[in-house]
């Protein structure tokens, strides 16, 4: 699977890594404020210094997928279709 980076594991980051982890992605782990969270180092994934070192050494990161999810988006839709009010 990917080796995939993740930087911010609060609220919201903590639960979509987890997601992430069980899908049997490896995970690249850089927390904001506190340590990276026990399970997911348990589960496998490198805690590291700063965003830099993730960016290193991930595959992809949350930001590339959506971008590329929102450019098939738009590309499924044909150019001269439009809608006027």
């Amino acid at each position: 699977m990917a080796k995939i980076g993740f930087i911010g594991t609060g609220i919201m980051g903590h639960p979509m890594a987890l997601n992430l982890q069980k899908a049997g992605h490896s995970l690249f782990l850089s927390a904001h404020h506190d340590a990276a969270p026990a399970d997911l180092i348990a589960g496998g994934a490198v805690a590291l210094a700063n965003p830099k070192e993730v960016a290193q050494e991930a595959e992809a990161d949350g930001h590339q997928s959506l971008r590329r999810q929102n450019q098939r988006k738009r590309c499924s839709v044909p150019r001269r279709a439009s809608v006027r009010r």
